[in-house]
């Protein structure tokens, strides 16, 4: 009984310390999302504000509630525009939330942080998954493996760009290398980290993966995608790294907590005006900055490998509520979109020079989208347009889905607009009109669902494909 006692006090001890590094990753994702506004008017720096108090308070779960309905509210306020870091963290807010009432009912009493994090975790876990699995889905197309259109060679080379000083290798063999090892290592990472046997290998590129990913400037993504890695830590792993010397900088200043908030607030604050009267306008801080990870690794590793460990198997590492299930599930569907005619934005097909449009695709598995929808194949071409935004479209000559121009003539005759002109080709036919906002083409405008999470990337000549988002 006293073994028994003592092992449920540990776990508890575990869960807590786990819960305290995820809230301050998940914290200093947020700040790294609003690195370039650090002091924006409104509700868009309440986040900031509330992830300062998370990670002068880790434990509380108050303020990270707090954190996460902010961050989940105004990225869903910025559907369809949202990156796809804000898309993916409305789906992690959004579980995260509904975890709380399930532990609530579970526990018959407003539970503890802990018995929230323990609801949540397994799911944040199958999410991630499914993101690494669609992001190496998408990027089997030929245009990624053509190191002369690959996104993954213009992103290396903005890195070389970036820091001129480290001699990286720019020729054929590592171009290509590069192109190979991004794909092999993110279709690798579900199946490493699913299985305990390979856990840590699959933690440890992880790890170098997304180290590499912010220094293309993606600080906010790596972010927040090594706040998810760290749940595949073993259970008691976040107690030693809170508890080890290296990391007491409180403990070594002997400051009291109410000491150690004001200090940290203060440090803050001295960072943000140094960098913002100093560096501001003389290179990116945090390009530097982020080559501090690598101290923390280093800590990580030696922490990691000073004991063996208890890796929990797949079943006890993915059991979740089944309402919760659900989350993974949209962030799968999501994933899925571009391949059944529907939105091709923000399906974390980021940076993957998949294209799905006009029937046919790059994919070398998928060679034609399944047509649930239309949007990608009926497409229009547009001439000319009184509406700025729609002259702009016309101007660059590319084809835009039907739903596009449709969404843009409710929008204007929703301000008030009318006798708006435009001349397009759809379906072979040209079209002209002096006002659309009264053809029946456009009678129906989008329902709020199309309005709020349908959004297409611009379609590019499918033999002149180059990098883009």
């Amino acid at each position: 009984m006293l073994a028994d006692s003592r092992a449920a006090g540990a776990n508890v001890e575990d869960a807590a310390a786990r819960f305290r590094v995820f809230a301050v990753l998940y914290a200093l994702a947020t700040l790294l999302y609003h690195r370039w506004q650090w002091f924006p008017v409104a509700v868009d720096g309440l986040p900031m504000v509330a992830a300062a108090l998370v990670i002068a308070r880790p434990s509380s779960a108050r303020r990270f509630l707090a954190l996460v309905l902010l961050q989940g509210v105004l990225a869903y306020r910025d559907l369809p525009e949202a990156n796809t870091n804000r898309t993916l963290m409305v789906f992690v807010a959004s579980g995260i939330l509904c975890a709380g009432p399930i532990a609530w009912w579970k526990e018959k009493r407003l539970p503890a942080s802990t018995s929230w994090f323990l609801s949540f975790e397994p799911m944040l876990r199958a999410q991630l998954l499914v993101v690494y699995a669609w992001a190496c889905w998408h990027k089997l197309n030929t245009d990624w493996f053509d190191i002369h259109k690959s996104c993954g060679v213009d992103l290396y080379l903005r890195v070389a760009a970036k820091f001129p000083f480290i001699p990286w290798p720019t020729g054929p063999a590592a171009l290509t290398g590069v192109v190979y090892g991004t794909v092999v290592i993110e279709g690798l990472l579900p199946l490493l980290l699913f299985s305990r046997r390979t856990r840590l290998l699959g933690i440890s590129l992880g790890l170098g993966l997304h180290f590499a990913f912010g220094l293309t400037l993606f600080y906010d993504f790596s972010m927040a995608m090594l706040s998810l890695l760290f749940l595949f830590a073993p259970p008691e792993f976040a107690r030693r790294l809170v508890e080890t010397p290296l990391l007491s900088l409180r403990s070594r200043l002997r400051l009291s907590p109410k000491q150690w908030s004001w200090a940290l607030h203060l440090s803050a604050l001295a960072f943000i005006l140094v960098t913002r009267a100093v560096f501001w306008d003389m290179y990116d801080f945090f390009a530097l900055a982020w080559w501090g990870l690598l101290a923390v690794y280093a800590v990580v590793a030696w922490i990691a490998l000073r004991e063996r460990w208890t890796w929990p198997g797949a079943g006890r590492l993915l059991s979740m509520h089944p309402v919760l299930a659900v989350f993974p599930l949209a962030v799968f569907l999501n994933g899925l979109c571009p391949y059944i005619g529907s939105k091709t934005e923000t399906s974390f097909a980021m940076y993957s020079n998949l294209r799905t449009e006009g029937g046919r695709t790059n994919h070398l598995i998928v060679p034609r989208p399944l047509a649930l929808f239309d949007y990608q194949t009926d497409l229009v071409s547009i001439e000319s347009s009184s509406d700025s935004q729609l002259s702009g479209l016309a101007a660059k000559g590319y084809p835009v889905p039907f739903y596009s121009l449709r969404k843009r003539v409710a929008e204007l005759r929703a301000s008030g607009l009318r006798n708006i002109e435009v001349v397009y080709l759809r379906a072979g036919s040209r079209v002209v009109t002096t006002q659309a906002e009264a053809e029946p083409a456009f009678a129906r405008p989008p329902s709020y669902f199309q309005r709020k999470f349908l959004r297409f990337r611009e379609i590019l000549p499918m033999d002149a494909n180059v990098c883009s988002h």
